[in-house]
């Protein structure tokens, strides 16, 4: 009898195990199909900007370059708004801004800047002063020391939101000296550059 009952124990044992197997799945090779697209491709645009002094109206070429300046001193509209033309030369739209760079001499201490930027030859102002009337003297708000303009991050100005591929944005500049710039700076010289900084919307 006991006998018997081994033999059932393992002939259940056995179906056990084949159940599991089967559960488990066979091992027969499974027959398949597939399909290719090829040429994928994924290329980045090309963000670029160009600045080019050019004269228009009651404005000059860029850069700014004046001379014989005294506290208090503003440029004249007729000598003094400094004009540059700011192109989008990529293949996607920018928001562009305007920021200072490479400050030298102890002239830069007492510097001031004023902008406005527009469409070319037009009268539609996207930011800065307007009209020139407005900068009456250097500490007027539209006027900004060149030092609080030398951060891309923190200090960059706008100057003109979606500008479109191959389209224009006119810069002026007006420069300015201090009310209280001091006897030190008799004789000295301020130079910088002014950097148009294009980002993707």
């Amino acid at each position: 009898m006991t006998k018997i009952i081994n033999v059932r124990v393992l002939l259940s044992a056995g179906v056990i195990v084949a159940m599991a197997a089967a559960a488990i799945g066979a091992t027969y090779a499974a027959w398949t199909a597939s399909s290719t697209i090829t040429g994928n491709t994924v290329s980045t645009a090309n963000v670029s900007l160009t600045a080019t002094g050019v004269a228009n109206g009651s404005s000059v070429v860029s850069p700014v370059s004046v001379s014989n300046v005294l506290p208090g001193y503003v440029a004249p509209q007729t000598t003094g708004e400094f004009r540059t033309i700011v192109t989008n030369n990529g293949t996607v739209p920018l928001n562009v801004f305007m920021y200072v760079t490479g400050q030298t001499g102890p002239a830069c201490a007492s510097t001031k800047i004023a902008y406005q930027a527009s469409l070319p030859n037009s009268t539609t102002i996207y930011n800065g002063y307007f009209p020139y009337s407005q900068l009456l003297n250097p500490e007027v708000i539209q006027f900004s020391f060149l030092s609080a303009l030398d951060d891309v991050v923190t200090e960059k100005v706008p100057v003109v939101n979606n500008l479109a591929v191959g389209a224009s944005v006119a810069v002026r500049t007006v420069p300015a000296f201090a009310t209280n710039a001091p006897q030190a700076l008799q004789n000295t010289t301020c130079v910088w550059s002014q950097v148009y900084y294009g980002e993707t919307i």
